[in-house]
């Protein structure tokens, strides 16, 4: 089911290959060793999954993408197993996302992202880089893309930490939708930059269990640029130890 750098893999790619899954197959990581490839794409343009439970440590070295121009088709990335650490050390982690440079304009995205059963997902860039779920961001002289790009993240007893000057981004630009379901004892930690549900987008925001923890530099907002923010907090914390905490910003 692995491809490197969009042609068929003769064998799981390594340190220096840009990893895909766009055939509708299941690619699983099982294994208890250690193990890198440069860039890490789950529904590349068509439909696919990689699943990473092997109880050890997984690092993508640059960008993360799940669910990308895929058009209908969905992208998925699992992440599960106490002792699975899922580690993005430098670039984006987006999830439903655009693309300006491939596949077909105006096509869509679908992508979810789940973090279960005491895994880990580090997205850790070291720089000014972004953690987006539902992304249609426009980029230079490329506007926004009409379709819908849906990205949802599902925290179930698992733990996301969003470090290091990155952003946390539920639901980005026009046509950028995305939810985040936090439950089951879920940790959620941003710690050095905005935290933002519905930035010109539609950002969807469940807790109904686990703990979500805003610290450090930057903002909490929900609806922030004419994006809609909905937040449902049924059970688990909400904590702003950082920053301010605003509903409805220009």
């Amino acid at each position: 089911n692995w491809s490197n750098s969009g042609f068929p893999a003769v064998a799981p790619p390594g340190n220096g290959d840009s990893a895909n899954v766009a055939n509708g197959g299941n690619a699983q990581w099982t294994t208890n060793a250690a193990y890198t490839v440069q860039v890490l794409r789950a529904g590349n343009g068509a439909a696919g999954t990689i699943s990473i439970s092997g109880g050890n440590a997984f690092t993508s070295a640059n960008d993360v993408l799940v669910g990308r121009q895929s058009g209908t088709p969905i992208g998925t990335l699992n992440v599960s197993g106490a002792g699975t650490i899922f580690n993005v050390t430098t670039g984006n982690t987006h999830v439903g996302t655009v693309s300006h440079t491939f596949g077909t304009a105006g096509a869509a995205a679908a992508g979810v992202l789940n973090i279960s059963s005491r895994a880990v997902f580090n997205h850790n860039p070291g720089g000014d880089d972004s953690f987006i779920i539902g992304n249609n961001l426009p980029n230079g002289a490329n506007p926004v893309q009409a379709g819908t790009y849906k990205g949802t993240l599902n925290v179930d007893g698992g733990t996301l930490n969003v470090l290091n000057g990155s952003r946390l981004h539920v639901g980005q630009s026009q046509g950028g939708v995305g939810e985040m379901n936090v439950s089951n004892g879920g940790l959620v930690n941003v710690t050095d930059d905005d935290m933002v549900t519905g930035r010109a987008g539609t950002g969807i925001l469940n807790l109904s269990g686990g703990t979500i923890t805003k610290s450090g530099g930057g903002t909490f907002i929900a609806g922030f640029q004419g994006g809609t923010s909905t937040v449902n907090h049924t059970g688990g914390a909400l904590n702003v130890a950082g920053g301010e905490f605003w509903i409805g910003q220009d």
